[in-house]
């Protein structure tokens, strides 16, 4: 499998199923285990999105996000 070097971290071609996108914005986020706070957005897909929060969660969480806008 091919990888790719970004400056965080080397990710690895795992031949996902839908195309990630660019998208860079802030986010409001609650989590099931209660935890509430801000984050960002790096990527996003059909199938999911990379969520930046400064925490651990654990896969399978369930999150509800409130994008910010922008402008607002």
């Amino acid at each position: 499998k091919a990888t790719m070097a970004t400056s965080e971290t080397r990710i690895q071609d795992d031949e996902r199923t839908f195309l990630r996108v660019p998208l860079e914005t802030s986010v409001h986020c609650a989590s099931d285990d209660g935890h509430v706070g801000a984050g960002l957005t790096t990527d996003v897909s059909r199938g999911g999105l990379r969520l930046h929060l400064g925490r651990y969660l654990r896969p399978g969480r369930l999150v509800l996000l409130t994008v910010v806008e922008p402008y607002a």
